[in-house]
């Protein structure tokens, strides 16, 4: 794990859609990651607020902007990176305490997860390669 959002602000956004995979595969595994953020997060706030304010960005022209896989990659532009710096923002101002945030589970669920996967994928490779996305960190080991 590192605690590079504290160091580069803005790369934890991608990190909470990760709460709507979660909801999609209950486990008490998973119940115990979504109960940890909640307790992160000011009363009067939820985790689907949460997951709102990070779609509304992921979708927004100035995120897709750089979405052009055939020219990837593709440079950050200015807009892209203020919408993201004042999203990150947003988001970090509905926690108890802006140094604690909810992805530091999400950032150890994330590491558990993959390694699991691409040890489980080294002993019997089921293809030459494994997309790893947020539904697939999410099933059932």
């Amino acid at each position: 794990m590192t605690n590079s959002s504290s160091i580069f602000q803005g790369v934890e956004v991608p990190l909470y859609p990760l709460l709507k995979a979660l909801q999609k595969n209950p486990s008490p595994k998973h119940d115990k990651i979504w109960q940890e953020c909640k307790s992160r997060l000011k009363d009067d706030v939820t985790i689907e607020q949460i997951v709102g304010i990070t779609d509304s960005f992921l979708k927004s022209n100035e995120a897709r902007s750089v979405c052009d896989f055939p020219n990837w990659p593709s440079h950050s532009k200015r807009e892209q990176l203020d919408k993201l710096l004042t999203t990150s923002d947003q988001l970090r101002q509905l926690h108890k305490d802006e140094k604690s945030l909810i992805t530091e589970f999400l950032s150890e669920f994330i590491f558990d997860r993959c390694g699991q996967i691409m040890l489980d994928e080294g002993f019997k490779p089921g293809a030459p390669y494994c997309w790893i996305n947020h539904d697939v960190l999410t099933n059932p080991v």
